[in-house]
């Protein structure tokens, strides 16, 4: 029988993205393309 779950708990990784730009000043990284996430979460970037 199909029950309700629990999703979206799940960590993502996304490959072949590109930093445009680093503003060291402000803390931001400028990324082409879409990272996964809803607006204010925290982000890992990894090399």
């Amino acid at each position: 029988m199909r029950m309700a779950g629990q999703m979206g708990n799940d960590r993502v990784k996304v490959k072949g993205l590109k930093v445009l730009k680093v503003f060291p000043e402000k803390n931001y990284i400028l990324v082409s393309g879409s990272v996964p996430g809803h607006n204010g979460s925290i982000v890992l970037i990894q090399k």
